[in-house]
């Protein structure tokens, strides 16, 4: 049902990805589970920039080793995917980073939260 050309990156925490994830998508966690957490906490009482803020300051650092991990996935001749939850600020970003640095890889429309609706509903429609 997936693409046989195409490599997955899940930039979710590893919770997240442990729990559901694409069929052979390799796993490049913009926040690990507890940074989520508090990035998710201070988003819902400090607001969206203070989130942003933090999440910079807790990315930044994994940036050169992230950067390194994607050249050497997109040396195959896979197409190179990445989603998050819904294709929001996670998946969005890491994309633009990474083709900024010269890295092809586009993002999953609407995230892995729309993917599943979308095979939810085509298993539907199968069982009719």
């Amino acid at each position: 049902m997936l693409p046989e050309n195409k490599q997955y990156i899940d930039v979710r925490s590893p919770k997240e990805f442990e729990e559901y994830s694409l069929p052979g998508a390799i796993n490049i966690p913009i926040f690990d589970d507890e940074e989520r957490a508090l990035v998710g906490t201070v988003y819902k009482q400090q607001g969206k920039e203070k989130a942003m803020d933090l999440g910079l300051e807790i990315l930044s650092p994994k940036l050169p080793s992230m950067y390194r991990l994607m050249r050497d996935i997109s040396e195959g001749e896979q197409e190179v995917e990445v989603y998050c939850w819904r294709g929001g600020m996670r998946s969005g970003s890491f994309v633009s980073f990474m083709n900024m640095m010269g890295i092809s890889c586009t993002r999953l429309p609407g995230g892995i939260r729309s993917f599943r609706k979308e095979m939810e509903k085509t298993f539907q429609n199968e069982k009719k």
